[in-house]
């Protein structure tokens, strides 16, 4: 899959966006798949998986059985 850099940005323009004192727990992969309706939830969690792996974001992986959970810290 190839990445998407409107859906980064859009990300990353959501968490700059996001006040520090709202902040003290994680935001769930949920919370940019509310935010962001035009985008497919599948996309959305790949470029979340993505960006903790490539260090732009910090956020933890949770494997389930029925795929992941991506929560990301600011």
């Amino acid at each position: 899959m190839e990445r998407n850099w409107d859906l980064i940005r859009e990300i990353l323009r959501i968490l700059a966006e996001k006040s520090p004192e709202k902040c003290s727990s994680p935001l769930g992969d949920f919370y940019f798949i509310e935010k962001l309706p035009n985008y497919h939830k599948g996309l959305i969690k790949y470029h979340l998986k993505m960006m903790i792996d490539a260090g732009f974001v910090s956020g933890n992986i949770l494997r389930t059985n029925c795929g992941g959970v991506y929560d990301i810290y600011e």
